[in-house]
């Protein structure tokens, strides 16, 4: 599963390694799910989170599917569109965070797994 997604890449018979950078593979709705998961399992009470966590941060969706800063911004570009509004990226005076509103997280993390599944 883990090559399938794009997380591993066997360097010679028999030795793997992570690959860093951009999945293809990795449905957007699926990232917008680990984020909003790590989210509300880890920094609960934070009404807004940085790429740095987003991207770096123990548990994150940028570390756990080893992507580099630029394709999790990339991604965090739709997630306004994807989640109906209810997680928004903002890019202001050089500071780039994503706030969330007021929602039914559990609801919001189904429809996000159903739509990865459809992708």
């Amino acid at each position: 599963m883990l090559a399938e997604l794009g997380l591993l890449q066997e360097e010679r018979k028999g030795v793997f390694s992570f690959r860093r950078g951009p999945k293809s593979t990795l449905p957007d709705a699926f990232f917008a799910w680990a984020l909003l998961d790590y989210w509300t399992n880890e920094r609960r009470a934070e009404s807004s989170l940085t790429i740095e966590a987003a991207a770096y941060a123990q548990g994150s969706p940028g570390r756990v599917f080893k992507l580099d800063e630029e394709s999790v911004a990339e991604r965090l570009f739709a997630l306004a569109d994807l989640t109906e509004g209810k997680l928004r990226w903002s890019d202001t005076s050089g500071l780039r965070q994503i706030h969330r509103g007021d929602f039914d997280h559990e609801l919001l993390m189904s429809k996000l797994l159903r739509k990865s599944y459809d992708q």
